[in-house]
């Protein structure tokens, strides 16, 4: 895959550089599935590009992207339990996130979801969270958004990108690291998707709990 460099970002000291990713779903999305995988097939009738996620408390698992006019099949992650309810939300470039209603999982089964070219299933989004300046031992990262377009940043979580929030354009916002990824792990990977763009994806860097890093995006 050809790479260009975009800019540099300072966390912390540590100088980590961005560079331009293909949009397309996550490297284990791209294998062919196995027999016994359980998998999610997404109908998208929209005339954009839509990011599939996953609700996961505390954060939003990124499944993988799908093309306009297209069903793409996305595999789910193997740590969900046969039975249990899952919501799926649905982001199209340029619009708001839309979500399904709970569904079932079955090991093995491939769930089906249509994307609608009306806003059924509209979610508002959440109030901004404020972090208390910034909180003793709260692990943040602050991102620099000086683009015209919303970014939404996400942090590598084992072979699927977990959304930790969005920054508007030509704003700066903090967004918090859940606990329990800042002490599971000693580096972290932050990416950026910004609106009708190319992922951007830093270096890896160390990571402690009670960090605050600092993210500016590059301009295109």
């Amino acid at each position: 895959m050809n790479t260009a460099l975009r800019g540099l970002v300072i966390t912390g000291g540590t100088a980590a550089a961005f560079f331009s990713l293909a949009p397309v779903a996550p490297l284990s999305a791209q294998s062919a599935p196995k027999d016994a995988q359980t998998r999610i097939a997404v109908d998208n009738l929209r005339g954009v590009p839509i990011v599939v996620y996953l609700d996961r408390e505390p954060l939003d698992v990124r499944l993988g992207t799908v093309k306009p006019h297209t069903t793409g099949v996305l595999p789910l992650p193997e740590y969900l339990v046969n039975g249990e309810d899952a919501r799926v939300f649905v982001h199209p470039e340029g619009g708001q996130d839309l979500a399904s209603q709970d569904v079932t999982i079955r090991k093995g089964e491939t769930l089906n979801v249509v994307v609608p070219t009306n806003e059924v299933g509209y979610l508002p989004p959440p109030p901004p969270e404020t972090i208390p300046n910034p909180g003793e031992g709260t692990t943040t990262v602050t991102v620099k958004n000086p683009r015209s377009v919303p970014v939404v940043v996400f942090i590598e979580n084992g072979p699927f990108d977990s959304r930790i929030g969005t920054v508007p354009p030509d704003q700066e916002t903090t967004l918090m690291i859940p606990k329990s990824l800042a002490e599971s792990r000693s580096d972290i990977e932050i990416f950026l998707h910004p609106e009708h763009g190319l992922d951007l994806a830093s270096q890896h860097f160390e990571l402690k709990p009670g960090d605050h890093l600092l993210v500016k995006v590059p301009m295109p």
